[in-house]
């Protein structure tokens, strides 16, 4: 069932006047499919969620489920479920009561709730938790009540916030292939919002770049990668992130920021090299290294394998073709043709 934001604008009033966090988002999420919304700190995203689930009211626009408009309803009226960073669990209820809560309100028959509650908790490894409180729960375990008691209501769409940012690096890794693995089998359309863009990159079909309440890109995860529409979204997606220079460095005049990709640029002779600079710093991460080089007054990263450099210290030629070049104008941040 298709998700549908149409120009959402929300403001919110603070003792320094008005500020706008949405403005004029659109976004359409195809049924069965996985957006994600990703952007800094401060970006408007947890508050995209809270409009669509309508915890929070719209200044502006439109939000439809299913082809339904339901920008007027109240939460429990849109078919939706939501679950939230901190996984909202009531610490005095068990497992099962926590799953069951939302059936409960509804007035579900309790065999239904029985067999909707046990099913849900088979879906994310819970079986034997059922009976345990939310306290004698890891945190991994703890969101995947979470996902349970959504799960279990079968809704139109799922709404996600930051759902792994409170789980360590190992945990996050496992329950993220987890959550993909069950929204693929369930086939429920999907909004899952965080600020990792490892995240991003790696889960959705589709990525939903977020900055200052303003959709900069959406698209397909590698489209976006390999194509960013601005500069900000080159210098956002990416481990380490694209790096971005003054066109005057390479010779060229005009208003223009250049970009090149860590992994694109070889450490060459200097005779060969696009641009020479300084090694400022070498970081050995597990098979690679990222060698920092100072060039003028930017500093550029360079991805390799870490079996193919020796020993690096004092000026490097940097080496890059054509078609691994990026450009956006440095007034605008838009790509140039």
């Amino acid at each position: 069932m298709t998700l549908r934001l149409r120009d959402v604008s929300k403001r919110f009033q603070t003792r320094a006047g008005e500020v706008k966090v949405l403005d004029g988002v659109s976004l359409e999420v195809p049924q069965g499919r996985m957006t994600v919304v990703v952007g800094p700190s401060g970006s408007g995203k947890t508050t995209l969620l809270r409009c669509v689930a309508g915890l929070e009211e719209l200044d502006g626009g439109s939000v439809e489920v299913a082809g339904r408009d339901v920008t007027s309803l109240d939460p429990g009226e849109r078919d939706v479920a939501m679950v939230f960073q901190d996984y909202a669990l009531y610490p005095h209820l068990s497992v099962r009561a926590n799953i069951a809560f939302g059936l409960r309100a509804r007035k579900v028959a309790r065999d239904q709730i029985d067999a909707k509650v046990e099913q849900a908790a088979s879906m994310v490894g819970l079986d034997a938790q059922l009976d345990r409180s939310p306290d004698r729960l890891s945190g991994g375990e703890r969101q995947r009540v979470a996902l349970a008691r959504a799960l279990v209501r079968r809704p139109a769409a799922f709404l996600l916030d930051e759902p792994l940012s409170n789980l360590d690096a190992e945990l996050r890794t496992q329950t993220r292939s987890q959550i993909r693995s069950l929204q693929r089998s369930l086939d429920t359309t999907t909004i899952y919002v965080t600020h990792d863009q490892v995240e991003a990159m790696t889960m959705g079909d589709s990525v939903a770049v977020l900055r200052a309440g303003r959709v900069e890109q959406v698209g397909p995860p590698m489209e976006l990668y390999e194509r960013p529409s601005t500069a900000f979204v080159a210098g956002f997606l990416g481990s380490p992130p694209m790096n971005l220079f003054p066109s005057r460095l390479l010779g060229r005049d005009g208003d223009q920021l250049c970009g090149v990709r860590p992994e694109r640029v070889d450490l060459v002779a200097t005779d060969d090299a696009r641009l020479h600079g300084e090694i400022a710093a070498v970081e050995p991460i597990g098979g690679e290294v990222i060698v920092h080089v100072r060039v003028g007054d930017c500093t550029l990263l360079v991805r390799r394998d870490l079996r193919g450099v020796g020993h690096l210290d004092g000026t490097v030629g940097l080496g890059f073709g054509d078609d691994d070049l990026h450009r956006f104008s440095a007034s605008s941040g838009q790509r140039l043709p």
